[in-house]
């Protein structure tokens, strides 16, 4: 994963583009992935896998110091503790959310009827409160829905050049029907259902925005 990350950076520093969040899932808790991202960014956050490190840290916070917040619409309660990943020496911020469990039941590990949740960052400004972390953090997901809303506006999954947009090639689609076309891709779909007048007044239309492309003289762009 480090090196992929190593290689969009370097496409983006290329680019004079700076990231200044980066926020991941517990795929990118990893030492390398971790100082990759500071590297290259103002702030990281990233979700922390259990391990012995992160119990030992938790326990280590005085329940004075658990304040009660409402994330969600549901009742929690958050702290922050020094936390050292990866058995090193180097110091982030894990901000702790906990929940009573709803069997009430004694975690085998942390001997305490909660459940954790924890992010890893480096973020310390004023701003950067237990809760703004957390909240900011799982908009992460909101962007992950908006793109799955969008494909399935557009019925994008249904497009041949699908897998190529997947990877971030450019390869446009424009289409002259509706995803609700039900003649696409099908043995119905003869000439006599074609709209004939439609595609030529797109094609006309797209002929000034390509023949740079056709030419050579412009390179598509993602």
């Amino acid at each position: 994963m480090d090196e992929t990350l190593k290689e969009c950076f370097k496409g983006l520093k290329d680019n004079s583009i700076h990231i200044k969040y980066f926020r991941s899932d517990s795929a990118a808790y990893q030492q390398s992935v971790a100082e990759e991202a500071e590297k290259n960014c103002t702030y990281i956050y990233i979700r922390i896998d259990d391990s012995q490190s992160l119990r030992d840290a938790i326990k280590d916070i005085p329940q004075t110091e658990w304040k009660p917040a409402i994330i969600n619409n549901k009742k929690a309660e958050m702290a922050d503790t020094p936390f050292f990943p990866f058995n090193g020496k180097k110091a982030y911020r894990a901000v702790v959310k906990r929940r009573k469990r709803k069997d009430k039941q004694f975690d085998v590990f942390t001997q305490s009827p909660y459940a954790y949740y924890a992010i890893m960052a480096n973020h310390e400004t004023a701003e950067a409160t237990n809760l703004y972390v957390t909240e900011f953090y799982n908009k992460r997901g909101d962007i992950q829905k908006l793109r799955q809303i969008v494909e399935r506006i557009l019925g994008l999954r249904i497009l041949n050049n699908y897998p190529f947009y997947l990877k971030k090639i450019p390869a446009h689609t424009f289409m002259c029907f509706t995803k609700n076309d039900s003649t696409y891709h099908k043995p119905s779909d003869e000439l006599k259902t074609l709209d004939f007048v439609n595609m030529s007044r797109l094609v006309k239309g797209l002929l000034p925005g390509i023949e740079a492309i056709v030419e050579g003289v412009e390179t598509p762009k993602n």
